[in-house]
């Protein structure tokens, strides 16, 4: 199977392709702000859920306002009335969802109407609280990335988007398919040890992207025990494989786009990560074998050309190169650089 990855002519573009690198964007980096964005589902919908969910907010609360007011808020926000705030209807009025804005909204009303938070004679202030909540779902949620691919190396638009306005190139792949699984592919990486430098090749799972009409919400009591255990939660050097499962669960929210995008035909691999990471811990490389193709854009200059041509030369398997050209119905035509077509 042939996967392809359209790249804009930029000096961090050369650099990928001399040394096989493939880099994975964190969501700040991605043009579409839905895109690796899980949003949480914070809806109690029994009695254990309600207790689970105030119990959590009680330990967020006693670390956030220190130990002193922390006391003081433990005593106030009890199971009987934190539940009518955490059961009331959102903005949207929809059955079922309470959204992160929505949870933080009946956090601010239960600390102004909450009689006794006056009586203690303390500024209890519910936003203390709420940016506390708001960068510990940002640790979980907005420190993964991904790196995207395509099933089509001719689509007008995604060259114009993503191709540099038709003046980049575009790497083709060829990836392992699952015999029992239409949806999962795999691109050979390796990994070069950090002391001998040895070189062992790996397996990068990469996903098709499943379009949807409305992007799954992850349940907030189904992940409690992740923010429960933030500072045990490791996925860096896969060292505790009892959060994996959790890991799973957001990535499969990460391979949903808006339907809106479907023409893309997206594949992706998504890294899921619960802490921040650099930008050089987001670079993976990519066996040389893996890259059978390169096709520049119809704008392509005589200057990128030659510098990916004197780049692909040193690939072990001389990756074939193929150039691209307009007609008059914004079709685009692809020629190989030997004249066949």
């Amino acid at each position: 199977m042939k996967l392809y990855r359209y790249r804009p002519p930029t000096e961090l573009v050369f650099k990928e392709l001399r040394y096989s690198e493939l880099y994975l964007a964190p969501p700040i980096e991605l043009n579409d702000p839905l895109d690796l964005n899980g949003q949480l589902n914070f809806f109690p919908s029994t009695s254990e859920e309600i207790e689970g969910l105030v119990q959590f907010l009680q330990r967020q609360a006693f670390v956030a306002h220190g130990i002193e007011n922390g006391c003081r808020m433990l005593k106030l926000m009890t199971v009987e009335r934190l539940a009518p705030f955490l059961t009331a209807p959102g903005r949207t009025n929809e059955p079922g969802i309470m959204s992160k804005d929505d949870l933080f909204d009946a956090l601010r009303a239960f600390y102004r109407d909450c009689a006794e938070v006056d009586h203690a004679h303390v500024r209890l202030d519910a936003e203390v609280l709420t940016l506390a909540l708001d960068d510990l779902f940002s640790q979980f949620l907005n420190n993964s990335a991904a790196v995207c691919f395509s099933e089509c190396a001719n689509d007008f638009l995604m060259w114009s988007h993503y191709g540099g306005g038709h003046s980049g190139i575009c790497l083709e792949f060829e990836v392992d398919t699952e015999d029992d699984d239409a949806d999962v592919a795999h691109l050979p990486l390796l990994y070069y040890g950090s002391l001998d430098r040895e070189c062992v090749e790996w397996k990068g799972d990469l996903h098709r992207v499943m379009y949807a009409n409305a992007l799954t919400r992850l349940s907030f009591v189904d992940l409690l025990p992740v923010f429960l255990n933030a500072s045990d939660v490791d996925l860096m050097n896969l060292s505790k494989s009892y959060w994996h499962p959790y890991a799973e669960d957001i990535q499969r929210v990460f391979l949903e786009k808006p339907e809106t995008w479907q023409t893309e035909n997206e594949w992706r691999m998504v890294e899921v990560s619960f802490q921040s990471t650099l930008r050089e811990d987001r670079i993976r490389n990519y066996s040389p074998r893996a890259l059978t193709g390169v096709y520049f854009g119809e704008r392509a200059s005589e200057g990128t050309r030659r510098r990916v041509r004197r780049i692909v030369d040193m690939y072990p398997n001389h990756p074939r190169v193929y150039e691209c050209h307009v007609d008059g119905s914004r079709t685009l035509v692809i020629h190989a650089s030997d004249g066949d077509t």
